[in-house]
């Protein structure tokens, strides 16, 4: 089983088990939830933890600059590894190009900045509904950058996205003006890079 391969390389006993915590996936299931109580001899699991509180990174280690730049670090090794081994194309981009493709870069770089300071202030299913107004930043960015004329469709069918963010932030245990400015402001910036790249791409 599971628990004793882990218990063992970690060298603890189960009666050195203070509280079992269950944080999702197939601890969710009844049958799993006995098998576990059973392990630890009757210890009944925690089964009040939000999953996403549990395992979100931000609220252990509340260093956003940090994180996000470990990110970017390991998805250009990554990246870097799929062209060496020739998995993928590498990209023929030209000097000229990059005037054009920094921008697009810097948008990106710190809305994802943005997106993990909110993480790290509220949770991480609130910083999620906040994110969910990115349809009508990108509505509104394409209307002021494209000169692209919005439907009346369009424009309804944004509007419950916006009730339903409004009426979440005003019953949102977790809320504070920090984690819903930056989530917010991330929505501008990665939609603004989105309608950058359209702009360049013409």
């Amino acid at each position: 089983m599971i628990c004793s391969e882990s218990m063992e390389d970690a060298g603890l006993q189960k009666n050195q088990i203070d509280e079992i915590i269950l944080v999702g996936g197939s601890t969710r299931i009844p049958k799993v939830q006995q098998l576990v109580k059973d392990f630890f001899e009757g210890k009944e699991p925690n089964k009040g933890v939000n999953p996403a509180e549990a395992v979100d990174v931000l609220k252990v280690y509340p260093f956003h600059a940090t994180v996000t730049t470990f990110q970017f670090g390991f998805a250009s090794l990554v990246i870097n590894l799929i062209w060496i081994l020739n998995l993928h194309p590498r990209p023929n981009i030209r000097r000229s190009q990059f005037a054009s493709i920094l921008p697009v870069v810097m948008a990106h770089t710190l809305g994802n900045l943005l997106t993990n300071i909110s993480l790290g202030k509220v949770s991480v299913s609130f910083t999620h509904t906040i994110k969910a107004m990115e349809p009508f930043f990108t509505v509104v960015l394409s209307s002021f950058i494209l000169g692209e004329v919005p439907t009346f469709w369009m424009i309804s069918s944004l509007l419950p996205i916006v009730g339903g963010v409004a009426l979440a932030s005003m019953t949102e245990v977790s809320f504070n003006w920090i984690g819903f400015n930056t989530a917010m402001a991330s929505n501008l910036t990665n939609q603004l890079r989105n309608v950058m790249r359209k702009k360049t791409n013409g």
